[in-house]
């Protein structure tokens, strides 16, 4: 039986788990539309989904599909963090708070990569989402092992 601290630990984090599922669903559908729409234009010939090299597709077509890639990376590092404070019950508002930010640096990131591209700023939201990421990662595992 599940204490109620653990069902609400449970309950606190895997809000910013379904929020980011939530953006990575709506990149994966703005890819989808956007590449079907580019194909039915005759903008992306469909040959290139064959190999998905896209380097003479304008990036209106393109940039969803790469936003889409990045969310299969660092997302992925945090959904096992989130599970592995769940199985270890070491949840504490500092993972909760960091848990938010990192979901809000990916929003912001795929904004911008999806609309204005700014590299600059780009970096700048995907560096904050990386290094919370991983501060979490490495108090995690110091309290595991203490």
């Amino acid at each position: 039986m599940k204490s109620s601290q653990t069902v609400y630990a449970m309950d606190v984090l895997i809000y910013p788990v379904i929020a980011l599922l939530c953006l990575i669903l709506l990149v994966l559908l703005l890819t989808v539309t956007r590449r079907v729409r580019g194909a039915k234009r005759k903008a992306v010939p469909v040959k290139v989904f064959r190999t998905m090299q896209m380097t003479n597709v304008d990036e209106y077509y393109v940039t969803p599909g790469n936003n889409f890639n990045n969310l299969m990376q660092l997302p992925l590092l945090f959904i096992l963090f989130v599970l592995f404070c769940i199985v270890t019950n070491e949840i504490d508002m500092f993972y909760v708070v960091a848990s938010w930010l990192f979901v809000a640096s990916r929003y912001i990131h795929s904004l911008i990569h999806i609309t204005v591209n700014n590299v600059l700023w780009r970096v700048v939201s995907y560096a904050v989402g990386t290094v919370v990421l991983f501060i979490c990662w490495f108090r995690l595992l110091f309290s595991l092992t203490n």
